[in-house]
C-alpha cells in the first residue's frame, strides 16, 4: 500500500520484502551523491526488552539485513534508536554496512511536571533513550556541502508518550542538519508523517490501534444492521 499527502509519502509493507524495496529503488532515484535519501532514521522492533510491548519484535538479523544500504545511501546519515541491550549489536551492524560513529543522541524522558521518568531496566531503572548517528565511511565533500553542522543539540528533554513514540525533536535535528533533503524513516507510524519525508513499516498509513477501532466500527454498525432487520413492529 502506497499513499502520498502533504509530500509525504508512505508504504505500508514489511521491511523484509523485497517487492517493497524494489518499488523504492523505482521510486527514488539516486543523486550525484549517491543518495537516494540524505538520512535514514531506523527505530527497529528490537527484541530482548525489559518491556511489554504492544507490537511484535525481531530478531536483529531479521530486520537489520533487510535494510539494502548500500542501495539508499553512498553518503548520507544513518540514525538508529536503540535499547540499552543492542548497543553492540547496533555497532557491528553499522560497521558492517560501512557506517561510523559520529554522535550519540540521549533522550531524557521527563513528565508533564518535567520530572525525570524513571522506566524499567534489567539492572538499573533507565531515564533515557538513545539514538546513534552515524554516516557512511570515507570522504565528507558531498554530504558536506548539504550539512549545517553544530546548529542541533545531542540531548533531547522531552515527555514520554506512547510506548515507543520517540520525540518530535529528533525530525527537528535532522531537518536542522540537513535541510531540504530527502529523509527515509523505517518502522514509522502515521504520526511521524512529516513533507519531505518517506516512510516504510507495517504500521506506516493505518497503524494496529487505528485498525483495531476501524474493525470495531466496522463490527458494530454491522451489529446494528442485524439489529434493524431483526425488529419486528407490532402495530396495536
Amino acid at each position: 500500500m502506497k499513499q502520498t499527502k502533504n509530500n509525504s509519502v508512505q508504504y505500508q509493507g514489511s521491511i523484509q520484502d523485497s517487492k517493497v524495496w524494489d518499488q523504492i529503488k523505482k521510486d527514488f532515484k539516486k543523486d550525484k551523491c549517491g543518495n537516494r535519501f540524505d538520512v535514514i532514521l531506523s527505530d527497529g522492533p528490537w527484541d530482548q526488552t525489559a518491556c511489554n510491548l504492544n507490537y511484535p519484535t525481531l530478531k536483529d538479523r531479521e530486520f537489520l539485513d533487510k535494510i539494502p544500504l548500500q542501495d539508499l545511501q553512498r553518503n548520507g546519515y544513518y540514525f538508529m534508536w536503540v535499547t540499552n541491550k543492542k548497543l553492540e549489536a547496533a555497532l557491528r551492524h553499522l560497521e558492517m554496512h560501512n557506517y561510523e560513529r559520529i554522535e550519540i543522541i540521549t533522550w531524557i524522558k521527563i513528565d508533564k511536571s518535567k520530572i525525570i521518568r524513571e522506566g524499567i531496566g534489567y539492572f538499573l531503572r533507565h531515564c533515557y533513550e538513545f539514538c546513534i548517528m552515524a554516516r557512511n565511511k570515507g570522504p565528507f565533500g558531498c554530504l558536506k556541502e548539504k550539512s549545517k553542522t553544530h546548529t542541533a543539540p545531542n540531548v533531547i528533554f522531552a515527555e514520554l508518550r506512547e510506548q515507543s513514540r520517540k520525540p518530535d525533536q529528533i525530525y527537528e535535528i535532522i531537518e536542522q542538519l540537513v535541510p531540504n533533503g530527502r529523509y527515509l524513516e523505517l518502522f514509522p507510524r502515521p504520526h511521524n508523517q512529516r513533507p519531505r519525508w518517506t516512510g516504510i513499516g507495517n504500521e506506516s498509513i493505518l497503524w494496529k490501534k487505528a485498525r483495531t477501532k476501524l474493525r470495531r466500527q466496522q463490527r458494530d454498525k454491522r451489529f446494528q444492521e442485524q439489529i434493524l432487520k431483526s425488529q419486528v413492529i407490532t402495530l396495536c
